[in-house]
Parts: structure tokens; sequence; C-alpha cells
């Protein structure tokens, strides 16, 4: 789990023109898991799912505070 926030919101003020944006970007949560056959490494498999649930400042910048979801998938091969 992290959670996020701007350190300074001044400098995106101006250019979104808006004012007053808040510094909370909002929390991420992670779930991953890897595979390796036979506990080697030259073929892995790894996936997972990302979830942020929205701060206010994020709300500010993109007028929605619904959650975004996001699904990965990687695959090494190794020769």
């Amino acid at each position: 789990m992290s959670y996020l926030r701007f350190a300074r919101t001044g400098s995106l003020e101006p250019f979104l023109n808006q004012n007053d944006v808040d510094e909370e970007i909002g929390f991420e949560v992670t779930l991953a898991a890897q595979w390796r056959p036979n506990l080697t490494n030259n073929f892995q498999v790894a996936g997972g799912l990302s979830v942020l649930f929205p701060g206010r400042g994020f709300g500010d910048l993109y007028e929605s505070r619904d959650p975004l979801y996001s699904l990965f998938l990687q695959l090494t091969v190794t020769y």
C-alpha cells in the first residue's frame, strides 16, 4: 500500500487554470505474484492488480474520484 501526495501544487495551478489544488493524490494498493517453474530463472511469469483510490487532489485535477484499476502481466524468458 502506498500513500501518494504532491510536495507542492503551486506549479500545477496556473497550468490547469485552477486555484487551491489539494496535495493528496490518494492510496495505491497492489497485489502481485510470481511463478518460476522448477525454481529456475530461465522462465518467469509475474502478474497482478493495482488499484488507485483517488484523493482530493486527484479529484481536483481530473474531476473524478472513481477508483482506477490496472492489471499487469510480465513474461521473462532467458536463454
